[in-house]
């Protein structure tokens, strides 16, 4: 029985609860499974998405679909569909019968985001027998019988938001890799991709309004590749693939524009936008520069109402992030028309033009029906209600913004969340700015002020959940992603599936997400596998 739970328990996040079932005869104790593996279900595009998402762990041409009584994998879900109002919440637990009564296995949930989480639990388990048991046939591409022990094993998950931030500003992944970051999240039951698409260094979006933000902001003269022009943007019909894998692997999309600060590259195609009107060069090197947005004037706000519009046009998720982070005041503090807009809000201190530009963003995304969302920079313009608030400077950043009644996110840069940080303290580690260990992230607890009692009552917000960050400043390419992003991640997983374990257990925890990490190697992941695990 132990060996039962230990097998099921080695997929990372563990499920909540695993009830190993005993035949009483201990040679069919597991159920046989033969590839190819058939889904069926009562709707078909819910059994598609389960075998796609089994795929991920097995390869396409071992899964398909079926409308066999017969089928390998029954999924009974009782609202497969995708609900018509996106900011409606869907409940994500999900219960999978192994050999129960059957030589099947059973995935029951109460909606379509539930079976697609059953069934990344099934795909890590299934990888895990087939590669402990069969590694050469698995190499060999080979036929594989793989099998499971009888369970009925049951998740359920801490926090709403679990998710992965990908910079593709400072460097453009390929569509292909997203959808395959896309697909490592959803293997680990993560549900939101953050896709961070502007910042100084590039523009990565079309825009029918400003078409030089294509033509002049997506490209910079960047001798540090081969290329030297480097850059350009991702199609609407990039966009819409992406948004459909996401959809298909029940990730959400949260597209990111970043303003009023980080556009050096928006000031290059658009000089007049900037309180100086000067063209700046799309910068190669990374910091924080202090021309940003005009507060001042008329014409960036609408550009802001326009770009957001245009964002909601292609994002059809419930989130937009409008960024608002590291955003100097100092030319607005010397601009004519900022001291007049100044004068026109009655406000004295030139920090507070960040809201006022902010709000033209959050008023463009609110007319869609999305919530906006802001780094924790944007609590101090005095955000509008309603906005999530992402802390990432430090844990202590989120308790006002909670008090104020602001959910918030947060994933802290200090040893917890950046996983463009060194996995160790070496000087032959790849990695800028600090260290962030499995182990700081294993440790990392989202929760502690949702539990420290504080922060309960009337009118106050809470904590949602919590996300790995990967900055792409020093990471030019998606395999490169995969090292920093891998087993971190995995171990963020876990703390906000709420099944990672404390301190008391450590030692263990950390060499299953060992043991994690060499099964994603060999399914082709380039994990992080060295000592700091």
């Amino acid at each position: 029985m132990n060996e039962t739970i230990a097998h099921w328990n080695s997929i990372v996040p563990r499920p909540v609860d695993v009830r190993p079932l005993s035949t009483g005869d201990s040679s069919v104790d597991g159920i046989q499974i033969s590839e190819p593996i058939t889904v069926s279900s009562d709707d078909g595009v819910l059994a598609r998405d389960v075998a796609g998402m089994i795929a991920i762990a097995l390869g396409e041409s071992s899964v398909g679909v079926t409308d066999s009584a017969t089928a390998t994998v029954f999924v009974e879900c009782e609202n497969p569909e995708e609900p018509e109002d996106a900011n409606a919440p869907q409940p994500e637990s999900w219960q999978l019968e192994c050999g129960v009564g059957s030589e099947q296995i059973e995935i029951r949930s109460t909606h379509r985001l539930g079976a697609l989480r059953a069934a990344a639990a099934l795909a890590q388990v299934l990888a895990v027998s087939s590669i402990e048991a069969y590694a050469p046939s698995l190499e060999q591409g080979g036929r594989r019988t793989i099998v499971l022990p009888r369970a009925v094993v049951s998740g359920d998950f801490a926090f709403s938001w679990r998710g992965g931030m990908l910079d593709c500003s400072r460097h453009m992944m390929s569509v292909g890799f997203i959808k395959r970051f896309i697909d490592l999240l959803a293997l680990h039951r993560m549900n939101i991709f953050h896709w961070h698409l502007t910042d100084d260094q590039g523009w990565r979006l079309p825009s029918s309004a400003y078409p030089e933000l294509e033509r002049k902001a997506a490209w910079r003269d960047d001798n540090t590749t081969r290329y030297g022009h480097y850059g350009g943007i991702y199609s609407r019909d990039d966009i819409a693939s992406v948004v459909e894998h996401a959809t298909r692997r029940g990730v959400t999309v949260v597209p990111e524009i970043d303003i009023p600060g980080h556009v050096s590259a928006v000031l290059h195609a658009y000089p007049h936008f900037g309180c100086r009107g000067e063209e700046l060069d799309v910068p190669v090197r990374h910091g924080i520069f202090e021309d940003v947005l005009c507060a001042g004037s008329n014409e960036v706000h609408t550009f802001l109402e326009t770009v957001f519009d245009e964002l909601c046009d292609l994002f059809p998720g419930p989130y937009i992030h409008l960024g608002g982070d590291e955003c100097p005041s100092t030319r607005w503090s010397e601009c004519p028309k900022c001291r007049a807009r100044m004068d026109e809000l009655g406000i004295h201190d030139p920090a507070l033009l960040h809201g006022h530009l902010v709000e033209s963003a959050v008023n463009a995304i609110r007319r869609r029906g999305r919530t906006p969302v802001g780094w924790d920079e944007v609590l101090e313009g005095g955000p509008p209600a309603g906005m999530l608030i992402m802390c990432w400077r430090d844990v202590a950043h989120a308790r006002p913004a909670i008090e104020s009644g602001y959910d918030v996110v947060i994933c802290p840069t200090n040893r917890a969340c950046y996983f463009d940080h060194k996995h160790r303290d070496d000087p032959d580690e790849l990695g800028r700015l600090s260290v962030c260990t499995v182990e700081d992230t294993y440790g990392f607890d989202p929760g502690v002020l949702k539990s420290d009692g504080r922060n309960t009552g009337n009118g106050q917000g809470t904590v949602v959940g919590s996300q790995g960050n990967i900055w792409t400043e020093g990471i030019p390419c998606g395999k490169h992603a995969e090292y920093m992003a891998f087993p971190r991640m995995a171990a963020l997983s876990e703390v906000l599936a709420g099944t990672a374990r404390g301190a008391e257990s450590l030692a263990r925890d950390l060499e299953r997400i060992r043991a994690h990490a060499r099964r994603l190697r060999l399914l082709g992941v380039n994990a992080y596998d060295g000592p700091a695990i």
